[in-house]
């Protein structure tokens, strides 16, 4: 979690206002600096919303956290927000109004995501994401999701089995929550590796990564390269989040690792060398979408636009379409048959 951040009951949970009390008191003696909430509703509906609001007065003095976009309508103190419903605009109203809107998880192309048969380097853009957005905290939901809970399949061997999360809306998903793999296995001792710690992923290994790379874009900036910084991350990030992005639409920063390590390189000089750093490199970005690119990702994007209702109804009109034309076809051929028939027989004979 971070040693600036505690959550109470996470996932769910109520306090009464006595041990809100306690709660607040400790943190205010004992760790006054950390960012400590109450997890009082995952992912709500407006039907919860009245409960959720019992729940936060309840639980004031601490702040109350619900993974929602911001809403005036909920009392917590802070939201958090997918990337493909994060708005710039509405984490700005939220702060007017004295609340926080954080991000969870990852939704391309809204960001990066983190399971495994993404890019590599996708969980390092979002580190990216989160300092030119000015994002507090990015809250990723898990990081040993070894027992499929929610998909009823119980314990997974996650060293032989990819697809370790499932739900009952039919998502399959490979490596979602789960950045650590274990290095003891007891359930699955022919995966033992024999190491007494957590082994973490390539993943989790890209994200850090770009927290590296935010720290040197913060010493740049420092540094009093903030103009170049800002031409560097709108190279590199041109679009994100919902503000942005739609839906379909392809990611719009490089996808190959090199040239996030060009931009690192590029920090170290600016840090190394004295004068302004004007120039960042135009082929640091992503170029143009290629026209046969872009039409198959359009025709893809056709059955999400219509809908399971309508693309049936479409299938059925066109096959429909498609009998008319070969009922019409065989009786235009059988007619001309027909036709050759009756003038063969009426020629006379030679």
């Amino acid at each position: 979690m971070g040693l600036d951040l505690y959550v109470i009951h996470s996932y769910g949970g109520k306090l009464s206002p006595q041990e809100a009390r306690r709660w607040h008191d400790w943190f205010f003696a004992h760790g006054r600096d950390a960012t400590t909430f109450l997890y009082a509703h995952d992912e709500p509906s407006p039907a919860d919303f009245p409960a959720i609001n019992e729940i936060a007065r309840r639980a004031r003095p601490v702040p109350s956290f619900v993974t929602h976009t911001f809403v005036p309508q909920l009392e917590t103190a802070l939201f958090a927000a997918l990337p493909s419903a994060f708005s710039v605009t509405q984490a700005a109203r939220a702060r007017t109004a004295g609340r926080e809107q954080w991000i969870y998880n990852g939704v391309r192309p809204f960001s990066g995501s983190f399971v495994v048969d993404d890019v590599a380097i996708s969980p390092r853009v979002n580190a990216w994401i989160q300092y030119k957005y000015g994002i507090q905290r990015w809250f990723y939901w898990e990081s040993t999701y070894y027992n499929d809970a929610q998909g009823g399949r119980g314990p997974i061997d996650v060293w032989r089995e990819p697809i370790n999360f499932s739900n009952g809306d039919g998502d399959r998903l490979n490596g979602d929550g789960l950045l650590f793999y274990p290095g003891r296995d007891l359930l699955f001792p022919a995966q033992d590796r024999g190491f007494d710690a957590p082994l973490p992923s390539l993943r989790l290994k890209n994200w850090r990564r770009g927290l590296q790379d935010v720290e040197y874009l913060v010493l740049a900036r420092r540094a009093g390269h903030g103009a170049a910084v800002d031409r560097l991350l709108q190279t590199l990030i041109p679009r994100a989040l919902a503000d942005e992005t739609a839906d379909g639409a392809p990611v719009a920063w490089p996808e190959d690792g090199e040239r996030w390590l060009q931009a690192r390189r590029l920090l170290a000089d600016w840090l190394t060398r004295p004068g302004d750093p004007a120039h960042v490199p135009s082929s640091l970005g992503v170029g143009p979408e290629p026209r046969s690119r872009r039409w198959a990702r359009q025709l893809r994007a056709v059955p999400q636009r219509l809908g399971r209702r309508r693309l049936a109804l479409l299938a059925a009109g066109s096959a429909a379409a498609l009998l008319l034309l070969a009922g019409g076809a065989l009786h235009w051929r059988h007619s001309r048959r027909q036709r050759r028939g009756r003038a063969a027989r009426q020629q006379p004979p030679r």
